[in-house]
């Protein structure tokens, strides 16, 4: 008869982003030569809404060193602009479609009730980089495309 292989939990998440966390955690401890697995809430032991990282019980401690530089900071939503930058609903929207066209994740905070207050962007810290050179170059782009002449017409 088979052994059951005991597994110990190195990492847990119970926020809104925890699939996707665990999953990033998982996969960089397989990367780095560990058995992994992500389980769900649908095991008995596991509280509802929470994801869990789980490896062999003789991985569990190199495992949570390895972890140590937990890659799931990277994902953390960081603001895209400095404190003070204002943003109306209408631009906080399209620097948004702009970045997710270029394969960024942006989440736009703000009073949707209220879209004369001030908004902000926020992304995921290992991209913010990136980011922010996608759209200082769709301003610089801006800056420099000729401008239409509207005046009407006699």
């Amino acid at each position: 008869m088979g052994e059951t292989l005991e597994l110990i939990t190195v990492y847990q998440a119970d926020d809104e982003s925890a699939e996707e966390n665990a999953t990033s955690v998982c996969d960089a401890l397989v990367e780095a030569g560990y058995t992994a697995v992500v389980v769900d809430d649908s095991d008995p032991e596991v509280p509802e809404g929470t994801f869990e990282v789980r490896v062999p019980a003789d991985q569990a401690e190199a495992a949570r060193a390895a972890l140590a530089g937990d890659p799931s900071e990277d994902l953390d939503m960081v603001p895209l602009f400095e404190k003070g930058t204002e943003l109306s609903d209408m631009e906080a929207m399209n620097i948004k479609a702009l970045l997710e066209a270029n394969g960024i994740q942006a989440v736009v905070i703000g009073a949707e009730m209220l879209p004369n207050l001030p908004c902000e962007i926020q992304v995921p810290r290992d991209q913010l980089e990136a980011a922010e050179a996608i759209v200082a170059e769709a301003l610089k782009s801006a800056e420099t495309a000729p401008q239409e002449d509207t005046t009407p017409q006699a």
